[in-house]
């Protein structure tokens, strides 16, 4: 009977499984930590820590893990090899570092630029706080601020040219 029982709650599990598999429920099939890097690669968002690490990395143009915490030293932040390592590791996941062997050491380069990043966290910001609209964020960045005469005048050269695109 203890057998047969624990046959009925294999076969049941079983076909828990395949249903749940037929639903897209990914950690039926794979597990815990699995899902969570795949979840890791489809975001936008970059931790304060990464974003140190991208930042030398858009100085340098390129640096092994020995480079990066070397700079990072130098700007007060004192990390372990290992923890510099890992952010690099999760920012390759992520799609904005790529590597490749030179000799031992591993050479890390941005694939993405300060523009493109600013450009990705601004369209997350105004999809979560907007509503996807970047107009109200727009707005709210030139009245908190202040601009030099420099920006001023690039300010109206982008929207000059906006009016000229569209007609105006």
């Amino acid at each position: 009977m203890h057998s047969d029982g624990l046959s009925s709650w294999r076969l049941c599990l079983t076909t828990w499984c395949r249903r749940m598999r037929q639903f897209q429920f990914p950690f039926v099939s794979k597990g815990v930590s699995q899902v969570k890097k795949k979840s890791r690669r489809r975001t936008s968002s970059v931790s304060d820590t990464e974003l140190a690490v991208l930042k030398v990395l858009w100085e340098l143009g390129q640096a092994t893990v020995r480079d990066l915490m070397e700079r990072l030293e130098e700007q007060g932040r004192t990390w372990a090899y290992t923890t510099v390592q890992t952010l690099v590791i999760r920012l390759r996941e992520k799609g904005f570092v790529s590597t490749r062997k030179d000799g031992k050491a591993h050479l890390f380069t941005p694939t993405i630029s300060q523009r493109e990043l600013l450009s990705l966290e601004l369209g997350d910001l105004a999809e979560r706080v907007c509503d996807g609209r970047a107009t109200p964020l727009m707005l709210t960045l030139v009245r908190e601020n202040t601009f030099t005469a420099q920006e001023l005048a690039e300010l109206r050269a982008m929207l000059d040219d906006l009016d000229a695109r569209q007609g105006r």
